[in-house]
């Protein structure tokens, strides 16, 4: 899979804000680094638009955010983690609705766990 830098000199932005490589909507991995040289970001676009894994790190190495788009909406679980490494929310989404969440303290405790009703009310 292609890999490309989103800050480097063959990427360009269309008016949706869609990155072009070369001048065509780019299809791979992109990254971004922090100020001093370190990954900071990768997203996974198709044909210009974000889908797949997407990750960010904080300046030592650490996870910070970790999740996935389908049909360039959320899906499946979304995970955050602060910088010492325990979890923060947990966010579960079923093509781009919000089905559950977790949060848990900064002791690493569950201090919550919600299941979310169907927009509509029923539980089919």
């Amino acid at each position: 899979m292609k890999r490309i830098d989103l800050d480097g000199p063959d990427v360009d932005w269309d008016d949706q804000q869609a990155p072009l490589y070369q001048g065509e909507p780019f299809t791979g991995e992109a990254v971004e680094y922090h100020p001093d040289g370190t990954l900071w970001t990768l997203r996974t676009f198709a044909g210009g638009f974000e889908e797949g894994p997407t990750r960010q790190w904080y300046r030592d190495g650490t996870q910070h955010r970790d999740g996935l788009l389908r049909g360039h909406q959320p899906d499946g679980e979304w995970r955050e983690w602060r910088p010492d490494g325990t979890p923060r929310p947990l966010d579960v989404f079923d093509r781009g609705r919000r089905v559950s969440y977790r949060v848990w303290d900064q002791a690493g405790e569950v201090v919550e766990d919600v299941e979310l009703p169907p927009p509509d009310g029923n539980d089919a």
